[in-house]
Parts: C-alpha cells; structure tokens; sequence
C-alpha cells in the first residue's frame, strides 16, 4: 500500500492531472461507457443535477469524467453525475481521461478522494464511505491520509454510523456536529431526551447538558473508536460501589479476540 498523502486521487498512480504519461484524454461515445463500480454518491437527481445540466448547456464540461477502458467500451470510475446530465442533454460524446493503469482494488478510493475533491457528500455518505475505506485499509491513520483529513475528522465521521435510527434521515452538513455530540453522550436518558429535542437543540445545549454529568473513564473515548472502526455498538458499564466495569459483548462475538483488537486501536 502506498505511503503518501493524496493531494489528488490521480498522484496515487504519481504524475497529476495535467501531466501523466499514463492518462490519454479524448471524447468518448456517451453510450459505451458503462457503471460496473460503486459509486460512493448515491443522489443523481434533483436541483443539483438540474444545475448542472444548465451549467454544461450554457459552458459545456469543464471537468472531464475519468473511465478504465474495457475492450470497445469503457468503465466508468469518476463522474456518473456529469455523464447522467450530458446524457439527459442528448449529447453523443463527452469529454474523458481514460486511465487503463488504475487497478480495480484502487477505483473505489480514488472514487471517494475524487468526490472529496469536488465537493463534500452528505454525513452519512461521507461516513459510509470512510467506514468502506477502512474496512479495506484498516487504518484510521491512513483513511485520514488518503482522503486529506484529520483522524479526528474521519474519527469524527464514523461515529455517526451509530447514531440513533431516529436520527439517521435528519443528519445533514449543518447538523452533523450535533448528532457527533449526541452519539457521545452515554446516559441513555440523556439520549433519549436529547434525540426528541434535536431540531430545537444548539450544539451548545448538548455540550452544557455533557458537562453537567459524571465524567467517565478514557474507556469510554477507546469503544467509541473501536465502534468507529468495526461498525460495531459495544457500551461500557461502570459499577458506582466497585471498581469492576463491565464491557457489553454480543454472545456471538469472541471476548479475546475483541478486547485484543481494542487494545490494537489503543496502541495506534
């Protein structure tokens, strides 16, 4: 795996945009071109694609999509918004870079660090897609690297895969950092509470409410890391009168193996 920042989801393969012996730039018929790969954007409709069928109508593209040729047609990689508008506007042709050297294992990374580039996916896309690269990467460091990030941030972002199902279709770019507070409250009655006022909630509220509890151990920092990165939703239990804590495993799961893997994420 490589070691370095990605600046551009093309210098993974080195060289850049303007300058790489490996990328051939041409007009592509619309209709070879074919989606076999995932692509970490999920809304192709709507004022944003309207928007960008005018503004391709008036100026004409002005970033080619990105595809891996396949014998007479071509996979697309990066760019399914702006072959879905030329499509809507009849056009037979569309500007691409076509780069046979990128290697499939690759295309799903360098779909995400691509729409990164050109503009933020929605909270939870964002982190679903974080949570896929580091299911293939296995490193917070790294994912942090390859997209251009903090490990706070990607750290950040993943938290909200265990939000609460009552606010997963109310987290938006303006909200989110409300719903990562939320997902670190640990009183349950407190969660609650804070859910059904969530609309009328300033982060402020959510923090001061926080600081009005108990502080508990670094532990607590350590699961919700370890959530983060397995997909998981382990709690922590503290016993007020001893000192014993008591760690909530499914009985599927293997114990050792578990707290083994937590102790990993401490380590790193």
């Amino acid at each position: 795996m490589a070691k370095f920042e990605l600046k551009d989801p093309l210098s993974w393969f080195g060289g850049d945009k303007t300058s790489d012996k490996n990328q051939v730039s041409t007009e592509i018929e619309t209709d070879k071109i074919k989606i076999v790969y995932s692509q970490p954007r999920k809304k192709i409709e709507g004022a944003e694609l309207d928007e960008l069928i005018k503004s391709i109508s008036m100026h004409g593209l002005l970033e080619p999509i990105l595809v891996k040729q396949n014998g007479d047609f071509y996979n697309l990689i990066c760019g399914e918004r702006r072959l879905t508008a030329c499509r809507q506007l009849g056009l037979k042709t569309i500007a691409a870079n076509i780069r046979n050297d990128i290697k499939d294992e690759d295309i799903f990374a360098v779909q995400i660090v691509e729409n990164l580039h050109r503009k933020d996916l929605e909270p939870m896309e964002l982190a679903s897609a974080y949570k896929q690269l580091l299911d293939k990467y296995r490193s917070l460091k790294d994912v942090a690297r390859f997209v251009g990030k903090s490990k706070s941030h990607v750290f950040d972002t993943l938290s909200i895969l265990s939000i609460d199902k009552r606010l997963r279709g109310k987290v938006t770019k303006k909200n989110v950092r409300k719903a990562i507070e939320i997902v670190r409250v640990k009183d349950d009655n407190m969660k609650n509470e804070l859910i059904k006022d969530f609309d009328n909630l300033h982060i402020k509220d959510i923090q001061n409410k926080k600081n009005k509890m108990p502080q508990t151990d670094a532990l607590d920092e350590l699961i919700l890391k370890f959530n983060a990165k397995m997909g998981l939703n382990l709690s922590v239990s503290y016993l007020k009168r001893f000192t014993r804590i008591d760690l909530k495993i499914p009985a599927n799961m293997n114990p050792e193996k578990i707290i083994k893997q937590i102790l990993k994420i401490k380590e790193d």
